[in-house]
């Protein structure tokens, strides 16, 4: 997958290397592109894979309201050089630079790549001849298929005129080389985001200064006020900020109170009895005085007698 870029910020997916298809969303004050690519190589059988520029007119569609789109059915074959086409809400718009209304059965193509998108008829007319639309109003919206568009290594540029710009818009057709993208189709629609953005003509020219014939076809024009506002892209909500969660307070559990040990009660000691010569009962003390006196006077005679 490859991401090709132009100056107005026209962004290209390819798909692969038979197909390209675009949705382009540019920025604000820019326009908005659209473009699918279903290549071909065949100049005799019309490409059978419309998915990606179909795609693309369908996201164009998509960004208008009430618009309508010339398929060139009505349209007389042989008519060349100037054609007018009104659109509704979008007046008129006029075609120059030696086209012609050319016609090509369902299922075939002109023998060069060419032929028609929806029916059987086609504007067919030279990128590189001066091919111009000038329109009677500013408008807001330009889309168009082309068939056949740079098989002899052209770049598609187309030039916006309004009341007081002009810009040069780049188409990122696939180049080709040698009829090598015979037959291709694509899809280009630009929409204007402001008013200093509209323009009242559209001028085609390729890079390579030399002519390159395609079938210009469906066409769609729109006025600015066909133009759907753009919806704002959403944005992100900010994630908001968590407030830090409060720690629990934890609350212990009342334990069990202790039940305090029953103090040991001593054992009662057992009374010593007491010595009666110790502790003299209270009616011997006369007697024991009387005893010990008659002891001294007896130790006092023995002395006397010696």
């Amino acid at each position: 997958m490859k991401l090709l870029k132009t100056a107005l910020s026209l962004t290209a997916i390819v798909t692969s290397s038979v197909a390209v298809c675009l949705a382009v969303s540019a920025p604000a004050q820019a326009y908005r592109m659209f473009l699918g690519e279903d290549l071909n190589s065949n100049p005799w059988i019309p490409t059978s894979n419309r998915t990606n520029s179909q795609a693309a007119e369908a996201a164009f569609l998509s960004n208008l309201t009430g618009v309508g789109t010339e398929t060139f059915e009505s349209q007389i074959t042989g008519t060349n050089n100037l054609l007018n086409v009104s659109f509704p809400g979008a007046g008129t718009a006029t075609l120059s630079g030696n086209g012609r209304i050319s016609s090509v059965p369902v299922g075939w193509t002109n023998g060069v790549g060419r032929y028609a998108v929806s029916g059987t008829q086609f504007w067919e007319v030279d990128a590189g001849g001066r091919f111009t639309i000038n329109f009677s109003q500013q408008v807001g919206a330009f889309g168009f298929y082309g068939v056949d568009i740079g098989d002899f290594g052209g770049q598609l540029t187309l030039t916006l005129t309004g009341a007081s710009t002009t810009k040069q818009v780049t188409v990122n057709n696939t180049i080709g080389s040698s009829g090598s993208t015979d037959g291709s189709m694509l899809f280009f629609g630009i929409i204007a985001e402001t008013m200093e953005e509209a323009f009242s003509s559209v001028s085609f020219s390729m890079s390579t200064g030399q002519g390159d014939v395609f079938a210009f076809d469906n066409m769609t024009v729109g006025g600015l006020s066909q133009v759907k506002t753009p919806e704002p892209s959403p944005q992100p909500s900010p994630e908001p900020t968590p407030e830090p969660s409060p720690e629990p307070t934890v609350t212990p559990e009342p334990g069990p109170s202790p039940t305090p040990s029953p103090s040991a009660t001593p054992a009662p000691q057992p009374t010593q009895p007491t010595d009666p010569v110790s502790v003299p009962e209270p009616g011997s003390i006369g007697a024991l005085f009387l005893v010990g006196a008659m002891g001294v006077l007896g130790l006092g005679r023995r002395r006397r007698a010696d």
